[in-house]
């Protein structure tokens, strides 16, 4: 399922030679709406969309992250979460707070290439 977000964003956001601090633009009330294709395990596909909105900014451990929640519905396979959200030059960042004592991931390393 990871993997089918940082393509999804991937995709989103194309390989173009913008600026480094244009990479990926976060801010609070930015929303995506992409097409999603979902491979099962048994190469099963679902073909849907994936909507992910920026809801708001959270303060942990020191840092400050995006709230952002996204709904994938990709026909029986409907799924919604939560994550937080950061980046700075090296990557984009992100923390499940729907679990307990989880770290910090690196989701995308950045600079794009």
């Amino acid at each position: 399922m990871r993997f089918l977000i940082v393509n999804l964003m991937v995709a989103l956001c194309g390989f173009s030679a913008l600026a480094e601090d244009e990479y990926l633009p976060i801010a609070v009330g930015h929303e995506w709406t992409m097409n999603a294709t979902i491979v099962s395990p048994t190469g099963e596909l679902f073909e849907g969309t994936a909507h992910r909105k920026i809801e708001g900014t959270v303060e942990k451990d020191g840092k400050t992250y995006f709230r952002s929640r996204t709904l994938i519905d990709a026909g029986p396979m409907k799924h919604e979460y939560t994550k937080l959200h950061r980046k700075d030059e090296k990557a984009f960042y992100f923390l499940d707070e729907s679990k307990e004592g989880a770290a910090e991931q690196v989701e995308i390393v950045l600079p794009l290439k």
